[in-house]
């Protein structure tokens, strides 16, 4: 799989381009993770990188190269002090040097069916479909 985000203190600040890093799933990516639409990845991650893309990265039979998307990532692996792992949202920025968290490079992917559920259920709240024809549309908005 490749992770392509925007991690803080490692992005191009030139061309503003993402870097992309290659994983792997931690079990075949249709089997869900601990009961829940999501995919757990062995892939490293840096602050800033939560919300990236989570892509499947297949060769055609043609030669070319085909990419599907698998989920978004969302949370990071997190080694204490103490030796406990745990997951927590991927912070926006580095944690400070004396932390007790230290991360690890494993993560978790919310997978992209459940984002295409939440954009079709925005639609379909939004502009429901089910208007009878004697039914006249709202007006737009302002």
């Amino acid at each position: 799989v490749l992770v392509s985000g925007h991690a803080v203190g490692l992005q191009d600040v030139e061309s503003l381009s993402p870097i992309t890093l290659h994983g792997t799933t931690t079990a075949p990516y249709f089997a869900n993770h601990g009961g829940l639409p999501q995919i757990l990845l062995q892939v490293p991650y840096f602050p800033g990188m939560g919300g990236s893309p989570v892509l499947l990265r297949r060769q055609a039979p043609t030669d070319s190269l085909q990419f599907a998307l698998l989920g978004v990532l969302t949370e990071g692996a997190y080694g204490t002090s103490w030796g406990l792992p745990g997951f927590a949202p991927i912070p926006m920025a580095p944690a400070p040097a004396d932390s007790v968290f230290r991360p690890l490079d494993f993560g978790l992917a919310v997978k992209a069916s459940v984002i295409c559920e939440a954009i079709e259920d925005f639609f379909r709240t939004r502009f429901p479909q089910d208007r009878s024809p004697e039914t006249p549309a709202p007006p737009p908005k302002s």
